[in-house]
């Protein structure tokens, strides 16, 4: 499991102080980074209309509706694809589902508040994290949480690759790969440094199509909507409130 970054831890607006309950629909992404009082009513799947005002604006990351980012691939493939690996739709907070989700993403942000606190703790990223990465070996759950926040992309898998090949651990298919000649610098550390761009830069523009299909509202949207009394937590989950005002 990845560690989720959410240390700066919601389109349902609220009437008066009636709160939105678990099973109401359409809580979406409203993260757009907006000056307050300019947010914009976006629905989601956005449009073309929403994408040219989110892009006219500060904040809003890589807008790519389906057409501009996945021209070349089939996108209601793809689609059908995640659906039958179990992994689209996405839960949203009407779904039962989602608060086992949230739950989880909520405990690991507790453990990240609690060591910071309490820096002689035992650390808690094993019940997070039971494997690391061997370059990752010494780090703390506030080491792993930082190492993922707003990362570069790539620096980690070209980071193992190269311990791979220092290791000799790699072994290239010179089938699939030929050889220039042995050793081999361009179909070696080269070829493999490109394949990793090459892989990033082909499933990102979908990856944002899709984000901005779905609208998933971030764990830090939902949060501040709990402890706002904006949205209740179902009573099996009632606990999710008490630790997210625990860490407030």
């Amino acid at each position: 499991m990845k560690i989720i970054n959410i240390s700066s831890v919601l389109l349902s607006l609220l009437v008066g102080n009636q709160g939105t309950h678990a099973g109401d629909p359409e809580i979406r992404f409203e993260k757009f980074g907006f000056p307050e009082g300019e947010e914009p009513e976006i629905q989601f799947p956005i449009s073309e209309s929403d994408a040219t005002l989110l892009r006219s604006k500060e904040g809003p990351v890589s807008v790519v509706l389906p057409e501009d980012g996945c021209a070349d691939i089939d996108y209601d493939g793809l689609e059908a694809s995640l659906v039958e690996a179990g992994l689209y739709p996405p839960t949203h907070p009407e779904d039962e589902a989602f608060w086992d989700e949230f739950e989880e993403v909520v405990n690991v942000q507790h453990y990240l508040k609690t060591k910071k606190n309490n820096p002689c703790m035992t650390d808690p990223l094993p019940k997070v994290m039971p494997r690391v990465p061997q370059f990752w070996r010494g780090f703390d759950i506030l080491d792993a949480a930082e190492a993922v926040h707003d990362e570069f992309p790539g620096i980690y898998h070209n980071q193992m690759i190269a311990n791979w090949l220092s290791e000799g651990s790699l072994t290239p298919n010179n089938v699939v790969i030929p050889k220039f000649s042995s050793p081999d610098f361009i179909n070696g550390p080269v070829l493999l440094s490109d394949m990793i761009g090459h892989a990033i830069r082909m499933v990102a523009p979908c990856d944002f199509a899709i984000k901005w299909s779905v609208g998933r509202a971030r764990p830090e949207e939902i949060a501040w909507k709990i402890t706002r009394g904006e949205l209740d937590v179902p009573q099996d989950k009632a606990h999710i409130k008490q630790v997210l005002d625990d860490m407030n």
